[in-house]
C-alpha cells in the first residue's frame, strides 16, 4: 500500500488508475516488510517497482545530470578535442558509468580510487555515447576511435577537475540562488530543512543523499533544470583544500556552517584545522554574498565575524534569528521563533535538539533572502527527517527504535544523548554504539569520552562494536555502567543478535555509528522482529 497526499493506493496490480502524474513523482508513504512506514518519492517516469504489499523508489539521483552542448561550453576546459561540432545544441546526459551510456550521453572518465574511468571510454563509444572525456593516458586510441565513428572526444588533463569546472558553468545562471552548507555535524538535516522552507514559494533542488564531495556536488549542479530557482548544496571534506575547491565549483551566494567539532581528524589534524577548512566556505562567498552564522558555536562565530560580505546570525544567541523550545514529544516539537522583529510559533513533526538547531539555521537562510516568517512555519511543518538521522519509530512490538545509524562523531553523539534524555526520561534504554571513523590519533580518547557521556543516560544495556569497542566499554564503566550491562561484539550482525535478546516492549533502543560500520542492520533486524511478531498474531 502507498499513500499519496491523503489517498491510499493499492499498488499490487501496478500503477493504479488516477495515480498522480506530477514529476518528479509524488511524495508518498510506503510500507516495507519489517520496516514500517516511510516517506519517499516515486518517479512515474522511471516506473514503480512493485510486489505484493511492498513498494520501492529510486534512491540514487532523483534527476539525470545533463548539459546542453555548445562550441563555447568547453573553451578552456580541454587540451584537445575532435568532433566537437557534433555536440553543438544537444542536450547531453552526463554519466561517469560506461554501463549507463547510450545515445545522447556524454561520458566523463573520472579516475577513482581503484579504476580509471578513461579505461572505459572505448566501451562508452561502442555503446553509443555522443562524446567522451578522457585523460592523457587513453587519448590517442580514443581520439582515433572517435574520428572513425564520427563522435566527439575531449582531452582533459584532470577529468575530475573538468567535471567540476563543467558543472560550475552550468550553475552560472542569473537569478539562481545557491546555498552552500558545511559543518562537522548536521549538514544533511540542515540541507533538508532549508530545502523544505525554500520550497514553499520557489522551485528548486538540493543535493540528493550525501552527494557532497568533488564528484557528488558537480553531479548535483549538472542535475539542475532550467526553471529551478534555487539549489541547496551540501559540502563535505576530509582533507585540506576540499571545501575551497567545492566553493569554487558551487560559487554560492549564501554560505552556512552548521558547527565545528572533532570530525575527520585523521585527514585534517585537529579541531582548529577543521575550523580553518570549514571557514573556506565563508571566505569563498566573498563580499557580494551572505554568510549565515551559528552564533551558538564559538568557532563558527569567529569565522563569521572575520568573513567578508553581509552577515546573518542565528541560534539561541542569534541577533537576527533565534528560538526557544516550547515543548518536545516523541512525535514532534513546538518552537517559539524570533524572526527579525517578528515572533511566530513553529510546529515540527520531528523531535530532537538537532532538529531545533536545523530549524534555526534554515530560518537564518530564509531571513537572509527576505522570505516571510510564514514560509518558515509552513516549510518546517512538512519536514521529514533523512534516513538514519534520529528517526523515532514505535515498532509494533512496543519497542521504540531511535535510528541514528547513518553517521557519527563525538558532536553528533552528544546531541543524540541530549535528545534521548529529554524525550525519554525514566524509560529503559538500550544503547547500540559503533565506531566513529576518521578520528586519527584522537580516536581512543574520543570513544572513551563518548562512552562516559553515554553512561549519564543510565542505560539498562549497552552493546558496543567495532575496533574501538573496548574504549566505548571503558568509558561506560568509568561512568558507572555495570560490567554485566555492557556487551562487546565484533560485527554489526553480532550487535543485532545481542539487541534482539535484550530489548522488549517499552525499551528505547538507540543505534548510532559511522555509516561504514553498518549498524542499519541492527535497525532492520528490530523492524523484522516486530513484523514477524505481528504476522504471527
Amino acid at each position: 500500500m502507498a499513500r499519496a497526499g491523503s489517498t491510499w493506493w493499492n499498488l499490487t496490480g501496478g500503477k493504479p488508475s488516477g495515480w498522480p502524474s506530477t514529476w518528479p513523482g509524488p511524495e508518498i508513504s510506503c510500507w516495507w516488510r519489517g520496516r514500517g512506514t516511510r516517506r519517499t518519492r516515486l518517479s512515474v517516469r522511471r516506473g514503480l517497482s512493485l510486489t505484493t504489499g511492498l513498494c520501492s523508489g529510486n534512491t540514487g539521483l532523483e534527476r539525470s545530470p545533463w548539459i546542453r552542448g555548445s562550441l563555447s561550453l568547453f573553451d578552456g576546459l580541454v587540451e584537445d578535442s575532435v568532433g566537437l561540432p557534433s555536440l553543438d545544441g544537444k542536450a547531453l546526459r552526463v554519466t561517469l558509468d560506461s554501463r549507463e551510456v547510450g545515445p545522447g550521453s556524454l561520458f566523463i572518465g573520472v579516475k577513482g580510487e581503484k579504476r580509471d574511468g578513461s579505461d572505459f571510454a572505448l566501451e562508452a563509444l561502442e555503446r553509443g555515447a555522443d562524446g567522451v572525456v578522457v585523460s592523457p593516458s587513453r587519448w590517442e586510441e580514443v581520439r582515433e576511435a572517435a574520428l572513425a565513428s564520427g563522435k566527439a572526444a575531449l582531452l582533459a588533463g584532470d577529468t575530475t577537475k573538468f567535471l567540476g569546472d563543467l558543472s560550475a558553468r552550468k550553475g552560472e545562471r542569473e537569478g539562481l540562488l545557491k546555498v552552500g552548507i558545511t559543518g562537522s555535524a548536521g549538514k544533511t538535516t540542515v540541507k533538508e530543512m532549508t530545502y523544505a522552507v525554500l520550497s514553499v514559494s520557489r522551485k528548486g533542488y538540493r543535493s540528493p543523499g550525501n552527494f557532497n564531495n568533488l564528484i557528488g556536488l558537480p553531479l548535483t549542479l549538472l542535475s539542475l533544470n532550467d526553471d529551478d530557482q534555487f539549489l541547496v548544496a551540501e559540502m563535505g571534506t576530509n582533507v585540506p583544500g576540499e571545501i575551497e575547491r567545492l566553493t569554487e565549483i558551487l560559487r554560492p551566494s549564501v554560505g552556512l556552517i552548521t558547527n565545528v567539532g572533532p570530525a575527520h581528524l585523521e585527514g585534517l589534524g585537529d579541531v582548529e584545522a577543521v575550523a580553518r577548512e570549514k571557514g573556506k566556505l565563508f571566505e569563498g562567498v566573498g563580499e557580494e554574498g551572505t554568510v549565515v552564522v551559528n552564533a551558538d558555536d564559538e568557532r563558527v562565530l569567529k569565522l563569521g565575524e572575520a568573513a567578508p560580505g553581509r552577515k546573518i546570525f542565528f541560534g539561541e544567541k542569534g541577533r537576527d534569528v533565534s528560538g526557544r523550545l516550547v515543548s518536545m514529544k516523541e512525535d514532534g516539537m513546538t518552537v517559539s521563533l524570533r524572526y527579525g522583529g517578528e515572533e511566530v510559533e513553529v510546529h515540527l513533526p520531528v523531535a530532537g535538539v538537532q532538529y531545533f538547531a536545523a530549524l534555526l539555521a534554515a530560518a537564518g537562510v530564509a531571513f537572509s533572502i527576505g522570505l516571510p516568517a510564514e514560509d518558515v512555519v509552513r516549510g518546517a511543518s512538512s519536514f521529514q527527517p533523512p534516513e538514519g538521522r534520529f528517526r523515532v519509530e514505535e515498532l509494533d512490538n512496543g519497542v521504540v527504535l531511535v535510528d541514528d545509524s547513518y553517521n557519527a562523531n563525538p558532536l553528533s553523539f552528544r546531541k543524540g544523548f541530549e535528545t534521548l534524555s529529554l524525550l525519554f526520561p525514566g524509560k529503559p534504554k538500550v544503547l547500540v554504539m559503533g565506531d566513529m571513523l576518521e578520528l586519527g590519533e584522537f580516536s581512543p580518547r574520543a570513544h572513551e569520552e563518548v562512552g562516559e557521556e553515554a553512561a549519564s543516560l543510565s542505560p539498562e544495556f549497552a552493546v558496543v562494536t567495532g575496533e574501538m569497542a573496548a574504549f566505548f566499554a571503558k568509558g561506560l564503566r568509568r561512568g558507572g555502567v555495570p560490567e554485566e550491562s555492557i556487551v562487546q561484539v565484533s560485527t554489526a550482525e553480532d550487535a543485532a543478535r545481542a539487541v534482539l535478546d535484550k530489548s522488549g516492549p517499552g525499551s528505547v533502543v538507540y543505534v548510532k555509528a559511522s555509516r561504514r560500520v553498518g549498524l542499519d542492520k541492527v535497525c532492520s533486524a528490530l523492524r523484522e522482529k516486530a513484523f514477524q511478531g505481528r504476522s504471527g498474531e
